[in-house]
């Protein structure tokens, strides 16, 4: 393949490629002395083992081994084969490489590449000359007006209008290009029907429809899509696979986005054209979309090589919630931190920016929650339960997507999150929530039922019970446990009536307390106390339980504050401070472990 270029010509072109610049296209750099590092891009790493070096003109991966020049990174990169690889350079900084004399009808050559990306600029240049210069293309300028699209934003994108004609786009390219209409459809532009009598019939693939361009990200049109204005099915129509467009590995709108990816340390992935389009009308440039399918793996990877940082902004309905729960396993799986935006019922972006909602939106996306709180609030919506069996309900909606979380430390904090969204203090459920992990499997079991007559442990009233027992008891409650660690009201003030007897002196009976308490809730309370009074087996025993259970109380609400803070900085990706908060709540566990 190198033959068809002069060496002299290949020596210019490494000479004039900057290793350093092209490199940064896929994966950020920082200097590191006379080199420069970033995160390897044909490998998953969390610590920079990659290196390029300018003045050398070579890159170097200690991780995995990767290595060479310019030219093999990019063919790397792109799948490109070497002379590809030269060309593309070679355009990038100015380097002009003969071509030899060969047309685009010549049945030797017109299956390659370059045929088909200068047959699709052609298509497009032909399409946007439509909807801007004629009265066919009022239609859809009338459209994109409706739907607030601007005139600086459509020659952006390279809208177009596709009449609505049989052979408009056929006739223009063969006139032009003296192209064969094989060719035509081996582009995907043109369609080859075979009539009766054995002679074929060829026709524009798109007609009557608004045109959106795709780019690869070297700028060049790969393929289109083309939406429908009036009644007809599909409502859009996407140029069909060929060799230059392979719809699961690009994303609409990455060639305009990939540099706000690396800025803003992170893309949005909405679901449609328009969508992207009024983003970047309102200045959100880091968005893109998928091509009519379901995110891929190596959509994601194309993600990857700018920043591991994603926000998907699907609509909220049925389909839109599938969209995000699938993003969510395929993004995850090439090592990429996914967030999610719900906008309000019936809103997508398109619709919801097209109302002025830019500066709401944007606040949405810095904020938005990392995926698996999102999905624990959707699944919280969907089971209004708070029963142990509806939160157990909860939790084996979210174990599918826990089990795809890959670190073990973060997924073992994850479930932590989740069991105190949940209040779920069970530590035999959790420890068979973690099992359940380890094991790969897809849901946890419900336990046995407790039985519903065991009495709940509350112990300021036990306290109360066993005063009313005895007198000795009495007083050595009176000695350990002061008014104001009773936190409830009606609790309280019988214990205060109950201390000045004491203090005075009277013998602590019922009726003579029912005299002094003034509510009458804590009359009510008395009265139901000494009607129905607790036979404890061994009293001083359930003090002591009673006395420990209150001393720890500040601790635990102390946990509970802890625990809330420890959720805003996970959220917030705050590692210093969640390791502190991981200390302090830990230190807190120590002490109410039982002695």
């Amino acid at each position: 393949m190198k033959s068809f270029i002069p060496e002299h010509i290949l020596e210019e072109v490494r000479s004039r490629a900057d290793i350093v610049e092209v490199i940064s296209d896929y994966v950020p750099l920082k200097v590191a002395g006379k080199n420069f590092k970033g995160l390897c891009p044909f490998h998953q790493e969390k610590t920079p083992s990659f290196t390029a070096n300018r003045e050398k003109q070579i890159y170097h991966c200690f991780g995995c081994g990767a290595g060479g020049n310019v030219f093999r990174f990019l063919m790397g990169m792109e799948d490109l084969p070497f002379i590809e690889a030269v060309r593309r350079l070679a355009a990038r900084f100015q380097v002009s490489i003969p071509e030899t004399a060969q047309s685009l009808g010549n049945t030797d050559t017109w299956n390659k590449k370059e045929v088909l990306y200068k047959l699709n600029a052609e298509a497009a240049d032909y399409y946007h000359h439509q909807l801007l210069n004629t009265i066919g293309g009022k239609q859809a300028r009338d459209y994109l007006e409706t739907r607030g699209i601007n005139r600086e934003t459509l020659e952006r994108f390279k809208l177009g209008w596709a009449p609505d004609e049989w052979r408009g786009l056929l006739d223009h390219l063969q006139a032009k290009e003296k192209v064969s209409a094989d060719i035509l459809v081996h582009a995907g532009l043109i369609i080859k029907k075979e009539k009766e009598g054995g002679k074929d019939v060829h026709y524009d693939r798109f007609r009557g429809r608004l045109m959106f361009p795709i780019f690869e990200g070297q700028n060049r049109v790969i393929g289109f899509g083309g939406r429908i204005l009036g009644d007809g099915e599909p409502k859009y129509l996407n140029t069909s696979e060929t060799p230059v467009y392979k719809k699961g590995q690009i994303l609409y709108g990455h060639h305009l986005a990939k540099t706000a990816f690396r800025t803003q340390d992170r893309a949005l992935i909405v679901e449609g054209y328009f969508d992207v389009i009024q983003c970047h009308q309102a200045g959100i440039e880091n968005a893109v979309a998928t091509c009519g399918t379901a995110l891929t793996p190596a959509q994601g990877l194309s993600i990857k090589h700018y920043t591991t940082n994603t926000v998907l902004i699907f609509d909220s309905d049925t389909a839109g919630k599938s969209a995000a729960d699938r993003g969510f396993e395929i993004l995850t799986s090439q090592g990429l931190n996914v967030r999610v935006v719900a906008l309000p019922e019936g809103e997508d972006p398109d619709s919801y920016l097209q109302k002025g909602q830019q500066e709401v939106f944007s606040r949405m996306v810095v904020q938005a929650p990392q995926f698996l709180s999102y999905r624990l609030d959707r699944a919280r919506e969907e089971n209004n339960d708070t029963s142990l069996q509806g939160k157990i309900s909860v939790v084996n909606k979210l174990l599918p997507f826990l089990a795809k979380v890959p670190n073990s430390v973060e997924r073992t904090e994850w479930v932590r999150q989740i069991s105190e969204k949940l209040d779920i203090n069970d530590r035999a459920f959790l420890e068979q929530l973690k099992n359940t992990l380890a094991q790969n499997r897809s849901r946890i079991d419900i336990p046995r039922e407790p039985k519903q007559d065991a009495p709940a442990f509350d112990t300021e009233f036990f306290l109360l019970q066993l005063m009313l027992s005895g007198e000795d008891l009495a007083r050595d409650i009176r000695r350990q446990v002061k008014i104001e660690e009773f936190d409830q009201s009606r609790y309280r003030e019988l214990v205060q009536k109950s201390y000045e007897m004491l203090d005075e002196g009277e013998a602590l009976r019922v009726d003579r307390l029912l005299d002094r308490v003034e509510s009458s809730e804590s009359k009510s309370e008395l009265s139901r106390i000494a009607m129905e009074p607790l036979a404890f087996e061994n009293p001083a025993r359930a003090i002591v339980e009673c006395v420990t259970t209150l001393r720890r109380r500040p601790y635990r609400d102390r946990l509970k504050s802890l625990q809330m803070e420890r959720q805003v900085a996970f959220r917030e990706n705050q590692q210093e401070r969640l390791a502190e908060l991981n200390r302090k709540v830990n230190e807190i566990k120590e002490t109410l472990i039982p002695g």
